[in-house]
C-alpha cells in the first residue's frame, strides 16, 4: 500500500480529483482544509522541508530572480532517493 498527498487548489479540482479517483475505483480519505498553516501541519518532517524551500523558490521568482533558491535538480534527485528506499 502506499498513501500519497495532493493538495488541490480549489474545489473544482477537488471534485475533478474525486471524481477521477471514483472512476478508477479508488478509495480515498479527503482532509479538508481551510489555512495554509493547517496544511503545513499535515507534513511530515522531510515534506515540510521541500514546502519551504519550494515557497523560498517561488518567492525568490516572483521578485524576478530566475534562478531562484531550489536546485531542481537536488529535488528530483532527493524524490528518486526517498522513492528507492520505499
Amino acid at each position: 500500500m502506499e498513501a500519497i498527498t495532493v493538495f488541490t487548489e480549489n474545489a473544482e479540482q477537488g471534485r475533478i480529483l474525486k471524481a477521477f479517483l471514483k472512476a478508477l475505483k479508488m478509495s480515498y480519505t479527503p482532509t479538508p482544509v481551510e489555512k495554509l498553516a493547517e496544511l503545513e501541519s499535515l507534513l511530515t518532517p522531510s515534506q515540510k522541508a521541500w514546502w519551504l524551500e519550494l515557497k523560498v523558490s517561488i518567492q525568490a521568482v516572483k521578485r524576478g530572480d530566475t534562478e531562484g533558491s531550489m536546485d531542481a535538480y537536488a529535488f528530483l534527485k532527493e524524490l528518486e532517493d526517498e522513492s528507492a528506499t520505499k
